[in-house]
């Protein structure tokens, strides 16, 4: 089994890694021991009672001092985890930081799941693994494990590598305004018009959301909405992330209990939230074109889904 750690002040993120992560070992008929951490001291407390094979580590957190915390790791009296340094991409400081460091990998967020797949095949890979596991020292670097006579063309390797991910994350996921998105999607014959049908009923849920409390009843509606704009969705690869997360949201809904929920109005008004939300980020991305980020709508819908999971749980 392999046992990897999320160290991110942002449970969200920890839980979509998770998802990546799970998909990953799903495929190769593996199973996974997966641990999340937000403090420095909650990180040190894991790795210390469980042998750890990878830590991805969010550096640039501004909730505690990753380059420190990565330093006390390093210092552990423990088998050293390969740390894969996380990063917000436009935090250069924190990037260039982490590069002293010699982390293992540099990965940035919003996470994509390819690159999440790379990184673990790369590092579970049989060979690599299994010297990996037996290895006690407190600093291990990929060099100590390489045939000698590979370690300079690996170096070239990694560099090489390091360099395209950073090329294609910046050319995916950099600050994109409506206006340029819709540009490149001129040519498409997307139409909005099931989206506008559904923000027709959206007066008469909340009133039966709020007036009458009947989460239940309303139920079938509130899904029809959510998956209507996880359709639209679908038509764009820039909203990848977002529609994974609409789409757990979704998922969540339709196993709900509605006998063991601790407060229906306490639900009922996150899901209208969350449905304004979308409805109000459709406006200002397609129709007004104000929006001066197109990718601004990820974290709230993913706060959403968040609290959501701890409500339902």
């Amino acid at each position: 089994m392999k046992k990897i750690l999320s160290v991110d002040a942002n449970l969200l993120y920890s839980r979509i890694l998770k998802q990546d992560i799970e998909e990953y070992f799903t495929a190769q008929g593996e199973t996974i021991e997966f641990h999340t951490s937000q403090t420095s001291q909650q990180t040190l407390d894991i790795i210390n009672t469980h042998e750890i094979d990878i830590i991805f580590l969010d550096i640039s957190s501004k909730n505690f001092d990753g380059i420190k915390l990565l330093k006390y790791i390093k210092e552990q009296p423990v088998r050293q985890s390969k740390i894969v340094g996380v990063m917000d991409l436009y935090d250069h400081t924190y990037r260039f930081q982490a590069l002293k460091q010699k982390v293992y990998r540099y990965i940035y967020k919003p996470y994509d799941n390819k690159e999440i797949h790379a990184v673990l095949s790369k590092f579970f890979k049989k060979n690599y693994y299994n010297k990996e596991i037996n290895r006690t020292e407190k600093f291990i670097n990929v060099g100590d494990i390489e045939q000698q006579e590979n370690i300079a063309n690996g170096e070239v390797d990694q560099m090489e590598y390091e360099q395209e991910l950073v090329e294609s994350y910046i050319a995916v996921h950099q600050k994109t305004n409506a206006k340029s998105f819709l540009k490149s999607y001129e040519d498409w014959a997307y139409s909005l018009d099931d989206l506008d049908d559904l923000e027709l009923a959206l007066d008469k849920l909340m009133m039966n959301l709020l007036m009458e409390n009947d989460l239940e009843t309303t139920m079938p509606d509130i899904i029809n909405i959510l998956e209507t704009y996880n359709k639209f969705l679908y038509l764009f690869l820039e909203f990848d992330e977002l529609s994974k997360v609409v789409y757990s949201i979704v998922m969540l809904l339709r196993e709900i209990d509605y006998n063991n929920i601790p407060s229906q109005t306490m639900v009922s008004k996150l899901l209208l939230t969350t449905i304004q939300d979308l409805v109000e980020w459709k406006e200002k991305v397609f129709v007004s074109e104000i929006a001066e980020d197109i990718y601004y709508i990820n974290d709230p819908i993913l706060n959403s889904y968040v609290q959501l999971q701890d409500l339902l749980s």
